[in-house]
């Protein structure tokens, strides 16, 4: 009976289509527990460890005074934010305003804010085109401006340079556009089109107005030779003195906070998360075992079938070929349908107000979005991944008499890994080092002395390129791992030569190429032993040196060709990878 790859998913397809409860189930499940946990997933990733849109976004925090019975958090005031920035000990202060709706002159709606002059420097925005606001902008009286979204400017003015300095019609009046900022603003949410200039006047910033309390959001970037816990204890110290804002009528019902600005999205949202997360997580265990059950009754059931398939010749691994199959016929379409199970979970998240929905933070349901979470829910698969394969398994075992006693399974369990042992040693013999290596600091000495000898010696080009290769093709020949080679090679090698203004990339271009050369003349590699096989069932006489002898023709040849071409890469200074280049500012 001879195996046919074609024959065989026909065959799948049609087992398939003959037990339609079964497939169906399959899918649903496999759609609604690696969907809902993946819309989790991603929906975590955002709110805790999605990197926020500004620079040095560690450094930006948010001073906020908690209204304890209220439950809710309330800005400093304006004046009292003015007395710190004049004190100048605690870095620069800004302040953006809550959202409101802005109506144009036509009657349109669109979301606005309103900001001091500040805000924008101490988030290190730049604008797409104009500027930014000036402490000019925020006197009362001065000139009206205004600063738009570049969603704003691009469906409104088709993104022309021309309309920086034009009129935009509101409904109460007039203001001219200063500027466009980038959509990474986002504040005080993500929709916003429009900002308008706080006014800032000699009433509204006077010593008496200390101890007001605004429902705006204050934030401060802290110096940079401070840490967070220092800065707090400095700024909570300093609110402490001001005479007004420590004598309010019930100082037991607030609490001064400096907490980091992504708490300003994020805080409050773990809770309902974490719960979220956790009956999401025991669906989907129960999803795992649902199908390992349900594949296990499917396939122990058709005993008999595969007798006949085996008494009529079939292959030993067509009941194999036949499993792997119908998980492909069934995981294919139960992970397209769990895609959009994702999205629709994540839209719901917000819906339901688990999530805010405001900010930088928003995640859509965009399937990059969704790689990122499936990602992240991969990393937590292991363990039940485990039982998914070590249940039915154990039952398999069970049922076939393979295993008899609680023994047995510890005895498959050190077969599967005795092949693993030598991997596990080796990584961590290359942790060890790694560890030690950065310890030691050697990493930054050889890579300072290193780029400083090539320079002095000229070996910044080419003959630089061809020795590095060389050094790790002779490497090679003693060392087969490639993970191990270049654990050791790159904390070295990839600072040494990016101060000659060479890309990562680009250093292991070179590096693959040194790495694939001496592959064939090399007794450690990996197929080495495979190869010697091959040769000797032809040729009995032939040995190690014999084999490596008529190898090393092609070895030769390989470097050279190797090498013509990353010249010819290197001369065109064509790109290497998608974005990536030769130099570092390619």
């Amino acid at each position: 009976m001879n195996f046919s790859l074609s024959m065989e998913l026909q065959r799948a397809w049609r087992r398939l289509v003959r037990a339609p409860a079964f497939s169906i189930s399959v899918i649903v499940l496999m759609a609604l527990g690696i969907g809902g946990m993946t819309a989790v997933a991603t929906a975590g990733w955002s709110l805790f460890l999605r990197p926020l849109p500004y620079q040095q976004a560690e450094q930006l925090v948010n001073i906020t005074v908690w209204q304890k019975r209220a439950g809710y958090h309330m800005g400093l005031s304006a004046a009292l934010v003015e007395e710190l920035n004049r004190e100048q000990s605690f870095g620069t202060i800004g302040i953006v305003e809550r959202p409101f709706q802005l109506r144009l002159a036509g009657g349109t709606g669109v979301r606005a804010g309103r900001i001091d002059h500040r805000l924008l420097p101490v988030l290190r925005i730049s604008p797409l085109a104009g500027r930014v606001l000036n402490e000019n902008d925020v006197i009362p009286g001065a000139d009206p401006v205004a600063l738009i979204s570049r969603r704003f400017w691009l469906e409104h003015f088709g993104g022309e340079a021309s309309a920086i300095g034009r009129m935009l019609e509101l409904e109460y009046g007039q203001v001219r556009i200063a500027g466009v900022l980038p959509d990474r603003f986002a504040l005080p949410e993500a929709t916003t089109d429009i900002w308008l200039p706080m006014d800032l006047g000699p009433e509204l910033l006077s010593p008496t107005n200390y101890s007001t309390l605004w429902s705006h959001t204050v934030v401060a970037r802290m110096p940079e030779a401070q840490e967070r816990g220092q800065y707090r204890a400095r700024v909570l110290a300093r609110l402490g003195e001001t005479e007004l804002l420590s004598s309010r009528a019930y100082p037991d019902r607030i609490e001064m906070q400096v907490r980091p600005l992504r708490t300003v999205w994020s805080g409050g949202q773990g809770n309902g998360l974490l719960i979220l997360g956790v009956a999401t997580a025991v669906v989907l265990i129960a999803t795992w075992l649902n199908l390992a059950g349900l594949w296990l009754a499917r396939w122990t059931g058709r005993t008999h079938e595969l007798a006949i398939q085996f008494a009529l010749g079939a292959r030993s691994g067509a009941a194999t070929t036949g499993i792997v199959l119908e998980y492909l016929a069934l995981g294919i379409p139960g992970l397209l349908l769990a895609v959009g199970v994702a999205g629709l979970g994540i839209e719901m998240l917000y819906s339901l107000g688990v999530l805010n929905e405001s900010g930088p933070l928003r995640v859509g349901s965009s399937l990059p979005s969704l790689v990122i979470g499936g990602a992240l829910l991969a990393t937590g698969l292991v363990p039940l991944l485990f039982f998914l394969f070590a249940l039915p398994g154990y039952v398999y075992g069970k049922i076939t008499g393979s295993i008899e006693k609680p023994d047995d399974v510890l005895r498959f369990m050190e077969k599967g890994m005795k092949d693993l042992a030598g991997y596990i040693v080796l990584m961590l013999v290359i942790a060890q080092f790694i560890n030690l290596f950065s310890w030691s600091r050697l990493d930054a000495i050889l890579a300072i002395n290193g780029a400083e000898f090539l320079q002095s010696t000229g070996l910044t080009g080419p003959l630089m390129f061809i020795l590095f290769m060389i050094l790790v093709a002779i490497i090679n020949i003693f060392m087969g791992s490639g993970s191990a080679k270049w654990a050791i090679f790159a904390p070295i090698f990839i600072p040494m030569l990016a101060q000659l203004d060479y890309s990562p990339a680009f250093i292991q271009l070179m590096y693959r190429v040194g790495d694939s050369i001496t592959n064939c003349i090399s007794p450690l590699y990996v197929y080495f032993p495979l190869l010697m096989g091959w040769v000797r069932h032809h040729d009995r006489s032939m040995g190690i040196g014999t084999i490596l002898s008529l190898l090393v023709p092609y070895a030769v040849l390989l470097f050279v060709l190797w090498t013509v071409l990353v010249f010819v890469w290197f001369w065109l200074e064509l790109p290497i990878g998608v974005g990536e280049g030769i130099f570092l500012g390619s």
